[in-house]
């Protein structure tokens, strides 16, 4: 006579099959995420949007935006200052 297997069983088996498939699919979003992300960063077609510390891949920092120009850098005007650490001799 044959056992039935436990409900346990049953799960450790469906999951053992399922889980390959799910990695594969998310495997495949994440590429696909990267190689559009990529894209957008090598050709600076992300504008505002840095997505990260560099804006790009590359590591370029600038800003493609038009709202400081030439006829307007004068009129711009401190409106923040953070004091880091001690104001004095330097410590190690």
């Amino acid at each position: 006579m044959r056992r039935r297997a436990s409900a346990s069983a049953r799960l450790a088996r469906r999951l053992a099959i399922l889980a390959p498939a799910a990695a594969t699919l998310a495997l495949a979003a994440c590429e696909h995420d990267a190689d559009r992300t990529a894209e957008r960063s090598a050709n600076g077609s992300a504008g505002a949007d840095w997505l990260g510390y560099n804006r790009t891949l590359d590591g370029q920092r600038y800003a493609a935006l038009d709202q400081i120009t030439r006829s307007n850098v004068a009129q711009l005007k401190q409106v923040c200052e953070l004091k880091l650490g001690e104001e004095g001799p330097r410590r190690a």
